[in-house]
């Protein structure tokens, strides 16, 4: 949920992103790129391993794992 972190990734020259317009519009050293076709990337989700999680970050994170695969296959 860091869009902002993203955006200021992007702008850093460490990838492109996909974010709403009105975001990025007072932004000027980002550009929109049109894409003419689907843009198919990886998400990648990743946590430091040796930090404490509480109980409900431990059952987040186990429910991607398990969960996340299955609304992500092609149709």
């Amino acid at each position: 949920d860091d869009i902002y972190g993203i955006i200021n990734g992007v702008k850093l020259g460490y990838g492109q992103a996909i974010v709403s317009r009105h975001l990025i519009a007072e932004i000027d050293n980002i550009r929109i790129i049109p894409h003419s076709r689907e843009v198919s990337n990886p998400v990648v989700l990743y946590y430091n391993e040796n930090r404490y999680l509480t109980k409900f970050q431990s059952k987040v994170i186990q429910t991607l794992q398990e969960e996340t695969a299955k609304f992500l296959e092609k149709s």
